[in-house]
């Protein structure tokens, strides 16, 4: 199978993706509507930390980035978002692309996460970016919180430190329901549209066999309680 092959873009016509990674992303956000109805797509990127690059920095050299970066996660919004119970399991499922700048060899990743809507409708505002918490103490953090601070626990930093290395697009949540995911709808379109960039074959890294450029995943945030069994008595 080779990692190379592009193909025309029917969402955006202009640039081209590469036929593996695409069918790779599309799967994804098929398999989020097996745990979900409604699903939240959230992008975002993150930049290797200026403080961390360097060809003699061991962290920078790590082809463990992504994975320290999702379980970090994933701990974050258990202890901090998803503080009370829930009823149905809540995982993390995500897709991610590696890239280099076209103009340094600084590495990027594009990140796409598929949650559950009706839990992580909204990225919310962050006390590192915003003034409505500050000095406050929140017993709930946003979402956009526990990413600051994934981020910045896989280099050993504070969230204050790698603010500019998390950059969210403009319209870092896009809404999709199982009834709009067909090819024809709308909806459907302009959610995949989005997801095309991280398929597009400029600034990919071809180093072995090109899997180390792309990864998937699915981790569990909280598992659902059981209803309780209430008893009635003759």
């Amino acid at each position: 199978m080779s990692y190379r092959k592009v193909e025309r873009n029917i969402f955006d016509e202009r640039f081209r993706v590469l036929t593996t990674y695409k069918k790779i992303i599309e799967t994804e956000l098929k398999y989020a509507f097996y745990d979900n109805r409604r699903v939240s797509i959230i992008r975002f990127d993150l930049h290797i930390p200026k403080l961390c690059r360097g060809q003699d920095n061991p962290l920078t050299q790590s082809t463990g980035l992504m994975k320290k970066f999702f379980g970090s996660l994933v701990s974050k919004l258990k202890v901090s978002y998803l503080i009370d119970d829930v009823y149905r399991t809540q995982c993390l499922r995500y897709a991610w692309v590696k890239e280099f700048g076209e103009n340094s060899e600084v590495e990027h990743y594009h990140i796409c996460l598929f949650m559950d809507q009706d839990k992580f409708g909204f990225i919310g505002d962050s006390e590192y970016t915003s003034r409505l918490r500050k000095n406050k103490k929140v017993k709930k953090k946003s979402l956009k919180t526990c990413i600051f601070e994934a981020w910045a626990s896989v280099f050993g930093l504070s969230a204050n430190l790698i603010l500019s290395s998390v950059h969210f697009t403009k319209k870092p949540v896009h809404w999709i329901s199982s009834r709009d995911y067909e090819e024809a709808n709308e909806v459907y379109k302009i959610a995949v549209k989005r997801l095309m960039y991280l398929a597009k074959p400029e600034t990919k890294c071809w180093r072995g066999d090109g899997l180390k450029s792309i990864g998937t995943g699915c981790m569990t945030i909280k598992k659902s309680i059981r209803p309780r069994t209430v008893s009635i008595k003759d």
